[in-house]
């Protein structure tokens, strides 16, 4: 059946800008962002979605990865169905430089207890990553290597939505999401 694409949510405010994170992660969305998507919207494998960010980055001159992940589940224990390879941060200071995600996670399987899983897959470009020099961003695939569906969740119950971004070491790397749309690419009539 043939259906069209839907915007689930839309940041009308900017999150808060975290400093200093581990690899643990903090969520990166406005609270207003994390909804709770129904039992059973994710009944349907092929459903589609798009994720869209973006915000600033800050940098000190050290060796640091930045991880991103798309969590579901309960806010207090949430479960990882989409996590960025480990994203190198270039050696030297950067000052609020613009990042930007695409995401796009494909539902594979449905069901209770850990059977849905998705295959994710997408992008993140900044000028605070390795291989870009000032003016001119580099991009980091999501999956660099071996990409492979996500950890199971329960698509039987709600779903709250988060992004979180975590660091490999705690540091004074700053990081704050000023954009992010989340939209159902396969909503059916």
């Amino acid at each position: 059946m043939p259906g069209y694409s839907s915007v689930l949510v839309a940041a009308q405010t900017a999150g808060a800008a975290v400093t200093g994170i581990s690899t643990t992660g903090v969520s990166l969305l406005p609270g207003a962002c994390r909804i709770t998507l129904p039992s059973g919207y994710w009944g349907t494998p092929g459903k589609t979605t798009h994720v869209r960010a973006s915000g600033t980055l800050t940098t000190v001159a050290t060796a640091q990865a930045l991880v991103l992940r798309f969590n579901l589940g309960a806010i207090a224990t949430p479960i990882t169905v989409a996590q960025s390879q480990p994203i190198n941060m270039i050696v030297s200071a950067k000052n609020l430089v613009t990042w930007a995600l695409e995401l796009y996670m494909t539902h594979r399987s449905s069901g209770s207890g850990t059977q849905a899983t998705f295959f994710d897959e997408g992008s993140f470009t900044s000028e605070a990553i390795v291989g870009s020099v000032a003016g001119y961003p580099a991009q980091a695939m999501w999956q660099a290597s071996s990409p492979a569906v996500s950890s199971g969740f329960d698509s039987t119950l709600p779903n709250t939505i988060d992004l979180t971004a975590g660091f490999s070491t705690v540091g004074t790397d700053t990081i704050q999401l000023q954009t992010f749309v989340m939209e159902d690419l396969m909503t059916t009539p």
